[in-house]
């Protein structure tokens, strides 16, 4: 409105003063986001009209339009050009020609959510005073916190945050929400079952038990194949607290979470005696990742004597899965799992230090692993799990 009053105002001060020769104006096209529309003005004084045209220029640039003057046979014109140019399509008088720069005005302050016709009757969303004060300290949860799941720690933090704003937010869920606590009598006898194995097995009563404990119960007490142990132990489910990076603790598992999110493949598994994993490593045209068994040893051979540089032959354990992980032969979590829970450790004499790996030893059999690693993910991608 304020552009368009102004205008106005111009245009009476050209009138009186009889500045104005003539206006011409191209309508060029339209759209629901834009208005094509080309203008001049022409005017036989010319330090008026240069003034004239400066100052629409300046009041249309502000409306996101682009202006510029130019002279031509002695009238200064102003020109309003479009993204194209095309022939002049007609001649109008100067009144309609500031009906349209109003037109042109009002359309620059609207948003295009307010031209789109498609958005006229949705629901405007309505923030809180203070969501930007949310964002903030969300963001700087999330960098102090790292988690490795964002998704999941967000619907739990907001959760939290939204008890703490309003614990009447709480509601019970429906009656139909509820589970049964026992689907499988004989699953759950299963899942206390291990946790009990478990536990006799746990001196410090801490609740967890290093991977090889765990291992072992698995093939002793629940008749468990090596690699149907090896399945569990690096399966989706299975949470594994590595090692703090010093090499003296080792690798645990947390028992008792991992009896019941495991206990369902064990039952499958003793339900089918005669189930393995195969693999074919004898297959002379067998590849993993796109390599064949050459590949995958010299390529791992030639990383590994990059980071052994006292040549030892050794590897400290972290180093080992770091090298696993940076190698530019796009190994799964999986893969990596199964190579370092599957490789020889040892520690100096005295049995004291952080563990370490004799990396040229790994080499022969790193391409079964794998192979390996690649038929457990078969397994479950076909649903058998």
């Amino acid at each position: 409105m304020e552009v368009a009053r102004t205008l106005t105002r111009s245009h009476s001060a050209c009138a009186h003063h009889c500045d104005i020769d003539h206006v011409e104006a191209d309508y060029l096209c339209s759209s629901s986001s834009t208005l094509s529309f080309r203008l001049r003005i022409f005017s036989n004084s010319s330090s008026f009209g240069y003034s004239i045209a400066s100052y629409i220029c300046a009041r249309i640039r502000g409306c996101r339009y682009h202006c510029r003057s130019e002279k031509r046979e002695g009238l200064n014109p102003l020109r309003l050009p479009s993204l194209r140019e095309s022939p002049l399509i007609g001649h109008t008088d100067t009144h309609q020609i500031y009906r349209l720069l109003f037109v042109f005005a009002y359309m620059s302050t609207e948003t295009f959510r307010e031209r789109t016709l498609a958005t006229q009757y949705q629901p405007r969303q309505h923030l809180p005073s203070n969501f930007s004060d949310v964002l903030k300290e969300y963001a700087r949860e999330v960098l102090r916190n790292q988690p490795s799941d964002i998704l999941e720690w967000s619907a739990a933090y907001f959760k939290k945050l939204a008890l703490e704003t309003d614990p009447l937010q709480a509601k019970q869920p429906p009656p139909d929400h509820y589970t049964p606590l026992v689907e499988d009598p004989e699953r759950a006898m299963l899942a206390n079952r291990m946790v009990k194995v478990f536990s006799t097995m746990d001196v410090s009563g801490s609740g967890r038990l290093p991977v090889s404990e765990v291992r072992r119960a698995l093939t002793d007490a629940f008749e468990m194949t090596e690699s149907q142990a090896l399945y569990l132990l690096t399966a989706p489910f299975t949470t594994i607290v590595e090692d703090d990076g010093s090499g003296m603790a080792g690798d645990a598992i947390e028992y008792s979470p991992f009896s019941h999110a495991a206990v369902r493949m064990i039952q499958y598994f003793q339900q089918h005696q005669d189930f393995s994993f195969d693999v074919d490593s004898g297959d002379a045209g067998a590849t993993v990742h796109g390599m064949n068994r050459y590949d995958i040893e010299q390529g791992f051979l030639r990383i590994f004597r990059l980071l052994d540089e006292a040549g030892t032959g050794r590897l400290l354990l972290k180093d080992y899965q770091a090298a696993l992980e940076n190698a530019p032969y796009h190994l799964t979590h999986r893969d990596i799992r199964v190579l370092r829970l599957e490789c020889g450790t040892l520690r100096d004499e005295g049995d004291v230090g952080p563990l370490e790996v004799e990396y040229e030893q790994e080499l022969p059999h790193m391409f079964e692993r794998l192979l390996l690693a690649e038929v457990f993910n078969l397994f479950e991608e076909e649903g058998l799990s």
